[in-house]
C-alpha cells in the first residue's frame, strides 16, 4: 500500500500509523533535528495549558529556564 511514496521524515508518534499503511520506519540518528519553543502568556494559563507548560519545562532541555 506505501509503495511509491517515497521518503519522509515523521514524528516519533507517526510510528504505529505508519506501520499500519504498510510503510517502513528507521529511527532519524543524525543529523538532530531541533526548533526552538517558547511560551507566551497575557492572561493566567488554564488548568490544562498550565499542565502542558509544566511537562514541557520538565522534560524540554531549556538552559535558559533551569
Amino acid at each position: 500500500m506505501a509503495d511509491g511514496l517515497g521518503v519522509s521524515a515523521v514524528p516519533s508518534m507517526c510510528i504505529r500509523q505508519m506501520h499500519e499503511l504498510g510503510a517502513r520506519c528507521i529511527p532519524l540518528t543524525a543529523p538532530a533535528i531541533s526548533c526552538r519553543v517558547g511560551i507566551l502568556t497575557h492572561q493566567e494559563l488554564s488548568v490544562a495549558a498550565h499542565a502542558l507548560r509544566t511537562v514541557l519545562l520538565k522534560t524540554v532541555q531549556a538552559p535558559s529556564l533551569t
